[in-house]
């Protein structure tokens, strides 16, 4: 997902917001019960 915030940063254009949540979720993943043998993993936008 790097990627896709450097594109934006580079071009000085705002993340999409789509992008910004599912970063948040990834993030996020880590404090969901049952971490780290049962994880519903976010969909990528």
């Amino acid at each position: 997902t790097d990627w896709v915030v450097v594109k934006h940063l580079e071009r000085n254009e705002n993340i999409p917001g789509a992008w910004e949540v599912y970063r948040q979720a990834l993030r996020d993943v880590p404090t969901q019960q049952g971490f780290p043998w049962n994880v519903t993993w976010p969909e990528e936008p």
